[in-house]
């Protein structure tokens, strides 16, 4: 481990202790402001509020196929102990973070010895605007981050003492994390590879810390899907290796939510692929000025990373993670795109192999290199922290998602309310469930000929809200609204029935 003397001449293990515990309360600061109007909601939000809700009102739960259900049985927990699980969500995700910034902090100070460079991870995880926002969402990556980080700090506490307590635990939050999203398939990937690769000279002790990390982890993976057939058909429907070039429109939204991590989005917007072209050739070329530079430092440097359990977890978990993000792309199933909230989990890991490079390249460089460190960090903290800053201040004042003022004072909320649901479609899909506290059908998994004959035959009301019109559908709205009558107008959404029969 490389103790790194001027960070722990300026920053004592007791100032490191509190300055930890400083950025931690900031972070929790942070969240709560932005979720100042409640947890950001979506469609996925329901998945997880909803089963709990079920349990503690004595209902039958039902668990969808596409969210494993760790997170509704935590918040069942947290219901028992009196918290609501829309408010238990807020909560968890708040905590989460905490613990989210005390671990990159752990990990990075377990890797290298510098409290300096442990800070400044922390530190970036607070004013990360991707991080600050996904701990913002009533959805499962907060948690899911947790678990990964957790897993990483636990693996390399084993690869360092050997000490097989280490490694169960790893496995063991290894496997939660594929309770909690199915992407933990790309958590114990790496924490195989890593433990391959990265463990004991020995052959027997690896393939032994293998087999046990897998068989531990493997099992709690599987549980759900061995346990509820739908989950089980839901993993062999997506399952299968699948291979296609993304199209330019896809490729572009990749590129630009990961350029995000390096610059202001309106650089990018527009122009992706060439912005991320030079990106990578600048990154390139300052690679190689500096083997040729610097070839000594750049032969340590390389030797210290190969060496450092960290760096191989994080590196695998993110070509592992854009992988099963590309394979979701690919399926009948999610066809995602590679949202921010998706590489989220990405990102943290970039911001530990980011720090982890800093902190080597500051410890076997002199002056100048250490000057243009400083200025980098500087910039992207700046960067990070105005991001972050105007995020919290526009989801304080308006909330985000279904938990925008937009739907919290939703006009026709109360006519919704004095509706049957079976006789309600709807373009609002499952989270309007949140502003109105009806299960409504989404309308827009109907063709238009289905939509017009379930509101022939039932008497029944379809809900066209201005945020969400019918062209989203593919099908011109014309197509829908052919044989329907507009029966009352609000604000903020149409109510169309069907039209009366001539005789």
């Amino acid at each position: 481990m490389i103790i790194h003397k001027f960070s722990q001449r300026f920053i004592t293990d007791k100032w490191f202790i509190r300055i930890v515990v400083l950025l931690m309360f900031a972070g929790v600061v942070a969240v709560s402001l932005s979720t100042r109007m409640g947890a950001a909601l979506s469609d996925d939000s329901y998945a997880y509020i909803k089963p709990a809700r079920d349990i503690l009102a004595g209902k039958v739960p039902y668990f969808a196929p596409h969210y494993p259900p760790l997170i509704p049985l935590i918040l069942t927990g947290l219901g028992f102990v009196g918290i609501e699980p829309l408010a238990g969500i807020r909560v968890l995700n708040i905590a989460c973070f905490a613990v989210n910034i005390l671990l990159i902090s752990l990990v990075i100070r377990q890797a290298t010895g510098s409290n300096g460079f442990a800070l400044l991870g922390g530190g970036l995880a607070l004013s990360s605007q991707v991080m600050v926002e996904i701990h913002s969402w009533a959805m499962s990556e907060a948690l899911f981050i947790t678990w990964t980080l957790a897993c990483v700090f636990t693996l390399s506490r084993y690869l360092a003492s050997r000490r097989f307590g280490w490694l169960w635990a790893s496995a063991i939050l290894a496997g939660l994390s594929g309770l909690t999203r199915y992407a933990g398939l790309a958590v114990i990937a790496a924490g195989l590879a890593t433990l391959f690769l990265a463990s004991a000279p020995n052959w027997r002790t690896r393939l032994i810390s293998c087999g046990l990390f897998g068989l531990v982890s493997g099992t709690l993976f599987y549980l759900y899907p061995f346990l509820y057939g739908g989950a089980s058909q839901e993993l062999v429907r997506v399952g299968g290796l699948r291979f296609e070039i993304l199209t330019k429109e896809d490729t572009a939204s990749a590129f630009y939510n990961i350029l995000l991590w390096f610059m202001p989005g309106r650089i990018a917007r527009g122009r992706e692929i060439w912005v991320m072209a030079v990106l990578v050739l600048l990154i390139v070329a300052a690679g190689a000025v500096y083997v040729i530079a610097r070839k000594t430092a750049f032969q340590s440097t390389i030797k210290w990373l190969g060496k450092t359990p960290v760096v191989w977890f994080s590196i695998f978990f993110l070509i592992f993670s854009l992988f099963v993000l590309y394979q979701a792309h690919l399926s009948p199933t999610y066809r995602s795109p590679f949202d921010s909230r998706l590489l989220a989990p990405t990102h943290a890991a970039f911001l530990l192999v980011a720090v982890l490079i800093l902190a080597v390249l500051w410890m076997n460089n002199g002056r100048w290199t250490r000057n243009g460190i400083v200025i980098v960090m500087m910039t992207f903290l700046f960067l990070y922290a105005s991001r972050s800053f105007e995020f919290i201040t526009d989801m304080r004042e308006h909330g985000l998602g279904f938990a925008s003022s937009y739907w919290h004072d939703l006009e026709a909320a109360s006519f919704i309310r004095s509706i049957p649901a079976e006789k309600i479609l709807s373009t609002a899909p499952t989270g309007i469930y949140f502003a109105t506290g009806v299960e409504v059908r989404y309308a827009l998994f109907l063709t238009p000929d289905e939509v017009r004959e379930f509101l022939r035959s039932t008497g029944g009301y379809l809900i066209v809200f201005n945020s969400m019109p019918l062209e989203i559908s593919g099908y011109p709205a014309e197509q829908y609204l052919q044989g329907l009558v507009p029966i009352q107008e609000f604000q903020d959404c149409t109510v169309y029935q069907s039209a009366p029969i001539s005789p």
